[in-house]
């Protein structure tokens, strides 16, 4: 969501104005390759919290009597 909040918006009103771009437009060809750096930053740490998650669970939950077998 900081990525999206973080877009100038003199190019949103230009294009608004214009009448040449649709709310879609403006999303696809402003917003969202502004807020790329910040949601492929949030992915990093997502990827990484998720499997360090998933290992530890398994460590957790894993029990003497499936040990022995």
């Amino acid at each position: 969501m900081v990525g999206f909040h973080s877009v100038e918006r003199e190019p949103l009103y230009l294009l608004r104005h214009d009448g040449r771009a649709g709310r879609l437009q403006t999303f696809w060809h402003v917003q969202l390759p502004t807020a790329l750096p910040n949601i492929f930053g949030g992915m990093k740490v997502a990827i990484t919290l998720a499997t360090v998650g998933a290992i530890v669970g398994e460590f957790v939950g894993l029990t003497s009597d499936w040990a022995i077998y």
